[in-house]
């Protein structure tokens, strides 16, 4: 085998190993795309100067975070409290019922967000 067949097998074995991680685990990151879009969203008659941006990602991993601030699982964002335009890509599974509640939690406060669901 030449070096380059080499290393395109060990690019395909490694690909093929996050393939297979991704489709075991609960944590999805979130596009931008679509985290740029819905803030574009509330763009619209808002009277701050530049571009809105979500305050807060309440369920995130510091490589995937959509706002400056958020909680990781070692935060845990179920116990903390959730202030100024959140946004929430929960774990997908068994876990999306109490991110739910501490949504609805959070909304009888008067603070709002984004939750994303499958």
């Amino acid at each position: 085998m030449t070096t380059a067949a080499k290393v395109l097998d060990a690019r395909r074995r490694r690909q093929a190993t996050r393939t297979q991680t991704a489709s075991t685990t609960t944590i999805r990151a979130t596009p931008w795309a679509l985290v740029r879009h819905l803030e574009a969203q509330f763009e619209v008659g808002t009277s701050h100067r530049g571009p809105f941006r979500f305050a807060l990602d309440v369920c995130a991993l510091r490589e995937n975070a959509k706002a400056r601030k958020f909680y990781s699982p070692r935060d845990n964002g179920l116990a903390q409290p959730w202030v100024g335009g959140w946004w929430c890509n929960p774990p997908f599974g068994k876990p999306i019922p109490q991110w739910l509640g501490k949504a609805r939690h959070e909304a009888g406060r008067g603070e709002w967000g984004v939750m994303l669901l499958p």
